[in-house]
């Protein structure tokens, strides 16, 4: 709802991809663009935004040595953030995934290997479809002023929470003027 222009064409998308009808399973695949966007979400505001790992022998860390058994936190947010992998990598931009995926373990949205989410294709899956649904009968907008802060824990969410206002299709979402910390990890200007 931020950005108007991909919020059109993820509509239309849906619209001439799935016309009135609910989305089946088989069809997500026919939504490339609402899949860039749930990946581009999830890379700029990572549910998860760190990972705790211990290490299984020693090793050289540039200037440091990790020693076996070292407790070592993996910041996935930050990872998010390496303008060397992801270019402008405060702005939202979903076509960015049109191209080849980022090097193994920099985009870690459900963690990877032996940590991976088991549950990642019921997630994907769960978003592309409710999104799908929502897109193909309304419009959605944020209040017109509003303040976002990132809440983390175990996990990072908004807080106090993301009012959104269900719009009739046609009518096509207003920016917002969005404060608060979350614009630490987005460009919300651009």
């Amino acid at each position: 709802a931020q950005h108007p222009e991909f919020f059109e064409r993820a509509c239309a998308e849906v619209r001439s991809q799935l016309g009135g009808d609910a989305p089946h399973p088989s069809e997500l695949g026919k939504l490339p663009l609402l899949e860039h966007a749930i990946d581009e979400s999830l890379r700029l505001f990572p549910i998860v935004p760190f990972g705790a790992r211990i290490a299984s022998e020693e090793v050289d860390l540039g200037e440091h040595v990790l020693t076996r058994k070292a407790r070592v936190l993996i910041p996935f947010a930050t990872l998010h953030h390496d303008p060397e992998v992801f270019a402008e990598p405060r702005r939202f931009d979903p076509d960015r995934w049109l191209g080849p995926d980022p090097p193994p373990y920099t985009y870690l949205p459900f963690s990877a290997g032996l940590h991976m989410c088991i549950g990642v294709p019921f997630a994907k899956q769960s978003m592309l479809i409710t999104l799908a649904m929502l897109l193909r009968r309304h419009s959605l907008q944020l209040p017109s002023s509003l303040r976002v802060d990132r809440h983390t824990t175990i996990t990072m969410s908004p807080r106090p929470g993301v009012p959104v206002e269900v719009l009739p299709p046609e009518q096509m979402p207003r920016r917002a003027r969005i404060q608060g910390s979350v614009r630490d990890l987005v460009d919300l200007d651009s």
